[in-house]
């Protein structure tokens, strides 16, 4: 289904706001694997990128930004930059 990826993101946001930051990591990975070129594909990164710097996992985390930015600069530019900003805030080298 063409909105697979939109589901996984907004069962995955369920997840993140009662911080439940395994189960929606889970989601927005399972998101972006079903439909890696999709509307939501670079939402699930970045929401899977925040998931796991909350749960301590900042090196995957930078790794996840980094493809972010680098898969999704042209066509989604807001959401590289919000890669850029959190790989700032989180000190990824």
């Amino acid at each position: 289904d063409p909105l697979i990826g939109n589901a996984y993101y907004w069962q995955g946001e369920t997840h993140y706001i009662r911080r439940d930051y395994v189960t929606a990591a889970d989601n927005f990975r399972q998101g972006f694997e079903a439909l890696p070129n999709g509307p939501k594909a670079a939402d699930n990164l970045l929401k899977l990128a925040m998931s796991l710097t909350a749960l301590q996992r900042e090196k995957e985390a930078c790794v996840v930004l980094r493809q972010v930015i680098t898969k999704f600069r042209k066509g989604s530019a807001s959401i590289a930059e919000k890669a850029s900003q959190e790989q700032k805030r989180i000190g990824c080298k």
